[in-house]
């Protein structure tokens, strides 16, 4: 079980790389096999962050059978952070039914509502409400 966690000098392990790359059928054999689902790159990303920061909905919701939704980066950034900094509206919407902590601020003081917000990824009203 040891390969299916193996790194490269980044930390990417491979569940990281299939996150990357977009190969959903894969990472459900990898975590069968053992891969830790929220494994650490250097920059403390999970792969559920590189999906997300990829903004690949299949591979997202592949993750969401026990990844921590709510892991902070070495920036301070949640998965959410990165749906909101990229413009991932889909994935976005999708993360906001697994009720994750959306006040929880990076390292520059803005949760992924502030980030949302910025981008214009969410609009603001009496409820949240996506463009």
């Amino acid at each position: 079980f040891e390969i299916v966690n193996c790194t490269n000098s980044d930390g990417f392990t491979p569940l990281h790389l299939a996150a990357s790359e977009g190969h959903a059928p894969l990472i459900d054999i990898l975590i069968k096999f053992g891969a830790q689902i929220d494994a650490r790159t250097n920059n403390f990303r999970t792969p559920l962050h590189i999906a997300c920061l990829r903004g690949n909905l299949t591979v997202i919701q592949a993750f969401l059978h026990g990844a921590d939704i709510n892991a902070k980066d070495i920036d301070g950034n949640t998965p959410c952070h990165f749906c909101s900094e990229y413009g991932h509206r889909y994935c976005l919407k999708f993360l906001l039914t697994k009720n994750p902590y959306l006040y929880a601020n990076n390292n520059e003081d803005k949760s992924a509502i502030d980030v949302a917000i910025s981008g214009e990824i969410l609009t603001v009203s009496s409820n949240f409400n996506f463009t």
